[in-house]
């Protein structure tokens, strides 16, 4: 098997694919060399170029600006004396065939600039070893205000999901992971599905809000499909908290019957849980509507588990640390919560590469049933989100810990961590 750098770098290009095509077209328009070095910025309705030493901004390129019909215009900055007039002297001579190819590969490019080929595409690690993932698009039938993803982002074309999906299996990949967005959104989810089970013999894991599944018959073609597994975003036991959360008023109560729908006909669900202001005080509610109402209906191990996550920047700028709260306020309730699904034989998760610290949970709750990813599961770069603070050079769980991300150091410090010296904690830090 390759490892994750490897096999993602023998994944068809999307995005780098796209920009490449700018780069070249950029280059008799701004007399450049082939091989010249090019990078590429947008600013608004602007680009960017990095080359030659300098700066070129030009303007008039973005695809709402032509169609403006807004003429093109340069900015220079920093470029030596003779390169300025090269660039200038280029940009009046050009020849309307090298606009016109350079207009084309920014119409393509435009609205995924700012966007990598990773986001789309990729191997991954985890506990059950190595997985591919493809991303539909960001198309969403709710809207979390806690996500991470801008959902007016365009989506791949479909012919080359399929590829990624053929060239994942060619690279020995055993299971895949289908996101969004929501992946149900999609009308070839299910064939996109039978391409990656039926033709290339892979597991398939859909992660979704279980919306959609609220038709049985939904669940049921996805089950025909292939799909053996499901990772179901469920943020609170009660309607008023996840509607609040999703901004989507009644689509917890689909949530919930789709959850229920997958486990009646034979799908594995992981359930997972932001944490944030919003819900943090109610989670033991969460655990025990967990344990009662969906655990409760399921045959024994159908509910794989339960994770409790500590979600990345927030889309929208700012947002982030207003709804976060430090780890010794969130300490209690999900130390209860984790007990009430332990006490129920419920597998549960706080930790790992989109976890919390360990030291957020009380020290006596931790046993088997609380399942601790290590940092050995995953490749180098795949924790560089991830960091330690000064306090964690003395924890006995350093090992263990993926640490906790950046935004939460940025926003509250070295607050609520408490280092564990021979399996206890030495107290807060300072």
């Amino acid at each position: 098997m390759v490892t994750v750098q490897e096999g993602s770098a023998r994944l068809s290009p999307f995005v780098g694919a796209l920009r490449a095509d700018v780069e070249a077209a950029l280059r008799p328009v701004l007399g450049l060399g082939d091989r010249d070095p090019v990078r590429l910025e947008c600013r608004g309705e602007a680009l960017v170029v990095e080359a030659g030493g300098g700066h070129v901004e030009l303007r008039g390129v973005s695809p709402s600006a032509r169609r403006a019909g807004a003429p093109l215009s340069a900015r220079l900055d920093a470029l030596p004396r003779d390169s300025r007039r090269q660039v200038a002297s280029a940009l009046r001579a050009v020849p309307p065939p090298a606009l016109g190819r350079l207009a084309e590969a920014l119409d393509r490019w435009w609205p995924y600039a700012g966007l990598d080929d990773s986001e789309f595409r990729q191997l991954a690690s985890s506990p059950e070893g190595l997985h591919g993932m493809v991303r539909l698009g960001y198309r969403c039938n709710q809207d979390c205000w806690f996500c991470w993803q801008d959902r007016r982002g365009p989506a791949p074309p479909r012919a080359l999901v399929e590829r990624w999906l053929d060239e994942l299996a060619e690279l020995g990949v055993e299971e895949v992971h289908i996101t969004g967005g929501e992946p149900t959104t999609w009308q070839e989810l299910p064939d996109l599905v039978e391409r990656a089970a039926r033709l290339h013999g892979m597991r398939v894991v859909v992660q979704t809000n279980a919306v959609r599944l609220s038709r049985r018959s939904y669940a049921v073609r996805l089950a025909d499909a292939g799909v053996i597994a499901l990772h179901v975003s469920l943020h609170a036991g009660t309607a008023d908290v996840s509607d609040r959360m999703t901004r989507a008023p009644g689509t917890w109560a689909r949530t919930v019957e789709g959850v229920i729908n997958a486990l009646s006909v034979g799908l594995r669900v992981t359930l997972n849980c932001v944490v944030e202001a919003e819900n943090v005080d109610r989670l033991p509610e969460h655990a025990r509507f967990v344990r009662d109402r969906i655990a409760g209906f399921a045959e024994a191990g159908r509910v794989a588990r339960v994770t409790y996550s500590h979600p990345t920047g927030y889309h929208q700028d700012g947002l982030w640390a207003a709804s976060q709260v430090p780890f010794d306020r969130v300490r209690g309730p999900l130390s209860r919560a984790v007990a009430i699904l332990r006490e129920a034989g419920i597998p549960v998760e706080v930790g790992g590469s989109s976890g919390f610290a360990l030291c957020v949970l009380d020290p006596d709750i931790v046993d088997a049933r609380v399942r601790i990813v290590q940092r050995g599961t995953y490749e180098e770069g795949e924790l560089d989100h991830r960091r330690f603070a000064k306090a964690c050079a003395a924890c006995a769980d350093r090992s263990s810990c993926f640490g906790l991300r950046q935004e939460y150091l940025d926003a509250f410090g070295e607050s609520g961590l408490v280092p564990r010296i021979d399996g206890g904690p030495v107290g807060p830090a300072d």
